[in-house]
């Protein structure tokens, strides 16, 4: 159970982070270093994208797969 938390809690640090940075980008663009800016907020991109990778794909895949075997073999899975 504590590691859902834990993955729930990083996902919802990364999910505000990257909306609160294309808030403000957008509320008052760069002017000054945006080389430095579009490559931190492509870093934000890309970790955000593996955030949603992680609840919708291949790892959440992964655990409905190993509950379906556990449950099919008569043991329970926590």
């Amino acid at each position: 159970m504590e590691e859902k938390v834990g993955a729930l809690l990083v996902s919802l640090v990364a999910t505000v982070a990257f909306g609160a940075v294309l808030f403000f980008w957008v509320i008052r663009p760069p002017t000054v270093n945006s080389d430095v800016l579009n490559v931190l907020v492509g870093a934000l991109s890309a970790g955000y994208i593996q955030t949603l990778n992680y609840w919708f794909g291949s790892s959440a895949g992964s655990k409905q797969k190993d509950t379906t075997i556990s449950n099919l073999a008569g043991g329970t899975k926590a």
